[in-house]
This record gives structure tokens, C-alpha cells and sequence, in this order.
């Protein structure tokens, strides 16, 4: 086990781990969920969830350990953290502002955008603020008629994993952006009703991780 998953950092305190117990018999970590790395076979470190039971046949001790890869829990509490204590001290304008730069941040991808509807008929969009290429982007308005923030007003989630300048070919936007790929959530009011847009763009295809559900 030591030799096969265990980072050389941690092989020591393994290996006397595992003395302690056959020399005393002490189980302080036998049975316990314990959250350490492991090794992948090209030599990579990557999170996992640890619990390691003795086995006793006669005079004989075997250990059972059960290995359970959080990578994609890690990647998401990690996002979600990045969010959070990003925009945690944040009122208003600046709220605005930090939560698309963060949004950004903490999914990796190029641009975050917060908007409101607008319109006697609610068929325009202003953003409250956008991010985009490591910046605050200047605020613009926009017709949704063709865009696929047209679509989360009706159907409150929306997600093109790739090509969705083929699926809005008069979506002039997506193309001066390079959009490849959009995710984006409809910001309900207290009369039910949609009034705003959250949105995640890129100008590669997405991946779906369940941070990203998560958060949008």
C-alpha cells in the first residue's frame, strides 16, 4: 500500500502508523474517516477519503482500506469557497461586481456576466456587471430575442456544453466574444417572476462538473 498509492511525504508516518498498532494494539485511526492524497499511476497527487480496518485470522493481522476519490467533491468546495469569501464583505455595486469576478474564478472560465431584464415587456437585458479576460468589462444592454438568455427566461437553466454560436447564429455577441460554450440560471423575484440572468461563458467547450450545478 505504502509503495503503491501512499506520497513519499507520507510513507513514514504510514509505516509507524502501522507498527504502533501491531506493537500495542492502539487503533487511534483504525475506523476513521481520514481525508489525505494518494498516488495515481503516473505519479500525480490527488484527494481521497481514507478508513482502514484490522482483520484478524488467529495470530494473523491484515488491514482492509477503503479508498474513495473526492477530487470532484474538493474542486467544488474549493469553487464554492472562492465565491463565497470573495463576495462575503461585498454590498451592491461592489457585490455585483465581485460576484461575477469570483464566479469566474472559481469555475475557470472566461466570462461571467450578471444582468436584469428591462423593457416594457421585460425583452431586453442591462448588465449589472460582466467579467471578462481577467477584467471588469463596460456594462451594456441587449435585446434577448435570439440570444440564449431568451431561453432561461423560459426555462429557467440553460446549458450549451459547445457550438452555441451554431445553435444563436444572430447572437452577434457570441461571436464578437469567441463563445463557445454558455451555462446560465434565472434570478427569480419575490412575485415569482424572472428578473435578472446569471450567466457562465467560454470560449472553449464545458465539461460538466457538479461544481457548476452546484453554484448556478
Amino acid at each position: 500500500l505504502a509503495e503503491t498509492i501512499v506520497p513519499l511525504n507520507h510513507r513514514a508516518a504510514h509505516r509507524q502508523g502501522m507498527q504502533r498498532f501491531l506493537a500495542t494494539g492502539e487503533e487511534s485511526v483504525m475506523n476513521m474517516r481520514m481525508e489525505l492524497t494518494a498516488l495515481r499511476r503516473d505519479g500525480r497527487e490527488f484527494p481521497i477519503e481514507l478508513s482502514v480496518s484490522p482483520l484478524r485470522l488467529g495470530n494473523q493481522v491484515s488491514f482492509c482500506g477503503f479508498i474513495r476519490d473526492i477530487t470532484e467533491r474538493k474542486r467544488t468546495e474549493n469553487a464554492l469557497r472562492i465565491v463565497v469569501e470573495g463576495t462575503a464583505r461585498d454590498t451592491g455595486e461592489d457585490f455585483s461586481e465581485s460576484l461575477v469576478r469570483h464566479l469566474a474564478a472559481g469555475l475557470g472560465f472566461q466570462y461571467a456576466a450578471l444582468a436584469k431584464l428591462v423593457g416594457d415587456e421585460n425583452n431586453r437585458a442591462q448588465t449589472i456587471a460582466i467579467w471578462g479576460d481577467n477584467r471588469l468589462v463596460e456594462n451594456f444592454a441587449y435585446d434577448l430575442a435570439g440570444t440564449p438568455c431568451e431561453d432561461i427566461v423560459v426555462k429557467s437553466h440553460c446549458y450549451y456544453p459547445e457550438q452555441v454560436q451554431k445553435l444563436f447564429p444572430n447572437d452577434q455577441l457570441l461571436r464578437e466574444m469567441g463563445v463557445e460554450s454558455y451555462m446560465g440560471q434565472s434570478i427569480i423575484g419575490f412575485d415569482g417572476k424572472v428578473i435578472g440572468i446569471l450567466s457562465i461563458l467560454d470560449q472553449h467547450a464545458m465539461t460538466p462538473r457538479p461544481e457548476m450545478t452546484l453554484i448556478l
